[in-house]
């Protein structure tokens, strides 16, 4: 079978033209798409055969179908950077360039297909790399990065799904860099987002400023996550500093090679300057057994097949830092959350995977990425006997709150000047680093609230709670849909009585942790792109009063959703935008232009009246513009209303 390359239509093999869309199934009149490889965020890769030789050997076609902003300029740069390609194509373990074309107005790259198995799906295949495996890895690619620094390339994505060992001499070869990755690059950073992996990328690459010594980073962060198995966020104590060597599991890692590693995953400025470097100094470390376990393994033969995909992930990019001191006053009533900082028990966490979405100016998707989330599920047990119990008798015995490791790292925090939909209160934008922690995946909903909150009296003395069923709207009551009518206070009773009754401290967000979490990597106005819509949000879209609006009007559906009914970001998390209001951690300031706002991911808690808290996200009830990731809100602490609600944090340990 043949697949069509305008409408990806499957033929037969004997098809010179498409039968549905009448297209030329051959590119250049020899090379014929036969499967779909892959889709990134900037096209597909086909495997496809080269019929002009008698063998019809395989290879790679790579589409470039980028669409969204900077898209001319993308396309020009996908066009200049085809030259860059082929002179890299040269060294024996990269993929070589055969073919740059056009064919009905859209681009193409062929490429040297690998016959081998990239190292992510060798690990999995034959679990953690010892410690001969991790030299012989490096000794196999900083040669390649040595290579194409000295050609003026940074390969920006280093990472284990990227470097293939060759069946027929398993060699490595570095894939996915080049003309389709770096023609994006442009058009990326006027969007706002950063090319790179978010687990493998160095820090001053998510802040926009890769330098040769970033992709040592990331083979470093590679050769990590290969010698113990963990995901790389996973890797990091709370303080952002790593902590592999505590995950060897029995393994033993020379000092020396610890040391190199160690040095490979510092700040720049401490980093190696150079492939070559890090070179010398293993060619200079004692061989031993090391050696002869390494060459008693690359005797070994390496099964599969596969080839390079053409995509990228996303991270934030930086500015300058605003710094403090604050005003005080005197203290509101208590909040009634527990102090410590650590999780007191540890966390069983597994791996979950989830599809993000990327939408262009009308808000209409155009990529669609496949992503993973290290996830921890706390189980919340009912009370027997409450009245709620006696009412809701079909709830399950059990609730899951689900939450989700979100990775520290640094964003820009706000709306810049001029931006569509930015308001006084975003501004002025200023760069926040972040710690990582753990986030609800969804707002708290009203079976996990009623689980622990039955015959609750509100902080303020009123027991609303009680009459809940009857005080409620019907189209607010599904146990799945967030739970609304609660405040600031309420809320912080709820993580109190979580961390009291799980042993680990629950805490709301501050509200740099919730922009930071809503943006999962992205600078736009939404996660999600430039705009959004309500397919994908619910909140009011009649007469939306979004300044430059390319949208269609949608739907007012004039209540809430049950959580998880759109997209989710790129962390993996649901309704940051819309459906209700979450309340944060911190004191209500009508800018960041008052001194004291903090730039280390804390909560803003100083402040000119403490008794009014902030609230983000947008709702329901409200038009776009104030569902943004920018967007800000506030109200008394103790005040309750039909589209506020919450989701819980908990420090990573």
């Amino acid at each position: 079978m043949a697949i069509c390359l305008n409408c990806q239509h499957v033929n037969p093999d004997d098809h010179q033209f498409c039968a549905q869309c009448g297209s030329v199934m051959t590119l250049l009149q020899r090379y014929r798409a036969i499967q779909i490889l892959g889709q990134g965020g900037f096209g597909v890769t086909y495997l496809a055969q080269d019929e002009a030789k008698p063998s019809k050997p395989h290879c790679v076609i790579k589409q470039f179908s980028y669409i969204g902003p900077g898209q001319s300029k993308a396309a020009e740069l996908f066009e200049a950077e085809s030259t860059r390609l082929e002179n890299l194509g040269k060294h024996p373990q990269i993929p070589a360039l055969y073919a740059h074309c056009q064919q009905k107005g859209q681009q193409f790259l062929v490429q040297e297909f690998i016959d081998g198995q990239d190292l992510d799906k060798e690990l999995r295949a034959e679990g953690a790399f010892d410690e001969a495996k991790i030299r012989a890895l490096l000794l196999d690619v900083l040669p390649i990065l040595d290579f194409i620094h000295q050609n003026q390339v940074i390969h920006r994505d280093i990472k284990p799904s990227n470097i293939m060992r060759r069946n027929s001499d398993r060699k490595l070869v570095l894939v996915d860099f080049g003309a389709a990755k770096q023609a994006s690059l442009t058009a990326l950073q006027k969007t706002g987002t950063v090319i790179g992996s978010a687990e493998y990328t160095a820090p001053e690459q998510t802040r926009g400023r890769a330098v040769f010594a970033s992709d040592l980073y990331s083979l470093g962060v590679t050769c990590l996550h290969l010698l113990t198995d963990v995901e790389p966020f996973n890797l990091k104590n709370n303080d952002e500093e790593w902590v592999w060597r505590d995950y060897l599991t029995g393994k033993k890692i020379g000092t020396e090679l610890g040391k190199v590693l160690d040095r490979m995953v510092l700040p720049v400025s401490r980093r190696y300057g150079s492939a070559a470097e890090v070179l010398e100094v293993l060619n200079a470390l004692p061989r031993g057994k090391t050696r002869r376990n390494f060459l008693m393994w690359t005797g070994l033969g390496i099964g599969g097949a596969g080839a390079a995909l053409l995509g990228d992930r996303l991270r934030p990019q930086s500015a300058a830092i605003r710094t403090d001191p604050p005003p005080t006053l005197p203290p509101m009533p208590p909040a009634p959350v527990p102090t410590p900082n650590k999780i007191s028990t540890p966390l069983k966490r597994q791996m979950i995977s989830f599809e993000t979405v990327f939408v262009d100016d009308r808000g209409e998707i155009v990529r669609r990425e496949k992503r993973q989330a290290a996830q921890y599920v706390e189980t919340l047990r009912r009370r027997e006997g409450a009245e709620y119990v006696e009412q809701h008798r079909r709830l399950p015995e059990t609730e899951r709150l689900e939450l989700l490791r979100i990775p520290g790292g640094q964003f820009i925090m706000g709306s810049p000047w001029g931006e569509d939909g930015s308001l006084p209160s975003t501004t002025p934008q200023r760069e926040v680093k972040v710690s990582s922690f753990w986030m609800g995946k969804f707002a708290v909903t009203k079976a996990q609230w009623f689980a622990l909150m039955t015959g609750y009296d509100a902080y303020d003395g009123d027991n609303w709670w009680r009459n809940y069923s009857t005080n409620l709207d019907d189209k607010f009551k599904g146990d799945k849909r967030p739970i609304v009518m609660v405040s600031w206070q309420d809320a912080q009773e709820f993580c109190r009585r979580l961390s009291q009754r799980s042993g680990k401290t629950y805490r709301l967000p501050s509200e740099a942790e919730w922009e930071y979490a809503c943006r999962a990597g992205t600078t736009t106005p939404f996660h999600y792109g430039a705009n959004i819509t309500t397919d994908l949000v619910n909140y009011n879209g009649i007469n939306l009063s979004y300044r430059n609006r390319k949208a269609p009007n949608g739907t007012d559906r004039g209540q809430t959703t049950n959580v998880g009914s759109f997209p989710p970001n790129g962390f993996g998390l649901y309704d940051m935008h819309g459906n209700v209001w979450e309340w944060c951690e911190d004191v209500w300031h009508d800018t960041y232009a008052y001194p004291g706002a903090p730039t280390d991911g804390s909560a803003w808690l100083t402040g000119w009246d403490r008794n009014v808290r902030l609230l983000r996200g947008g709702s329901w009830n409200d038009r776009q513009i104030y569902c943004s990731s920018a967007s800000r809100s506030s109200n008394d602490s103790n005040f309750r209303f039909m589209s506020g609600g919450f989701r819980v944090c908990l420090s990573a340990p």
